[in-house]
């Protein structure tokens, strides 16, 4: 893809971010995004055929780095130092994909209305999984999705943060739900 197209690219998935924040996934129209970039329908369909397309897009790094993290996990998370990595890597993820993340869990549409909501839970429970086995104590395996649900709430609740000032708080709440060293708040 040339650079001025990828440019152009870009601008749609940063516009439709903006709207789809907004309005919503459902409400947000591909007619409301073409106007906000002034282009016509048409232009916008060069780039991009759906608005789904265009979620895609968006998520698709989220992917990609999710692909990457569950690729290079651990098989076992029962390593402290192994786990604060993992859990440290994936703090970072959230922090690069921040505003991503908070349309995510702000919008229900999104898993309720698409295929790419089928996408994203069937990798979280991949991710899952991968962390804790289902025949794993139920304590256990609570306590690994919150420790994860804590770092992706944390980063979205408070989107005024900077990434350096959310970055060891969110992290050390998450050890915290799970036991483990560095999860004692810090002074």
């Amino acid at each position: 893809m040339s650079t001025r197209r990828e440019d152009t690219a870009g601008r749609i998935r940063e516009v439709a971010l903006v709207l789809f924040s907004e309005h919503g996934y459902e409400g947000t129209s591909l007619r409301q995004i073409a106007e906000t970039l002034g282009f016509t329908k048409a232009a916008l369909y060069y780039h991009y055929r759906s608005k789904e397309d265009i979620l895609e897009a968006l998520l698709k790094p989220i992917f990609d780095e999710m692909r990457h993290l569950m690729d290079a996990a651990p098989t076992t998370v029962s390593d402290p130092v192994k786990l604060r990595e993992l859990l440290e890597r994936h703090t970072e993820m959230l922090l690069r994909h921040r505003h991503v993340a908070l349309l995510l869990s702000n919008d229900i549409a999104i898993f309720t209305k698409t295929a790419i909501g089928d996408r994203i839970r069937a990798q979280f429970d991949e991710f899952q999984h991968i962390l804790v086995t289902d025949d794993a104590p139920l304590e256990q395996r609570v306590r690994m999705i919150a420790a994860f649900g804590a770092l992706q709430f944390a980063v979205v609740s408070f989107p005024d943060a900077s990434e350096d000032e959310l970055r060891e708080p969110a992290l050390a709440a998450a050890l915290a739900v799970l036991g483990q060293p560095g999860g004692a708040a810090r002074e």
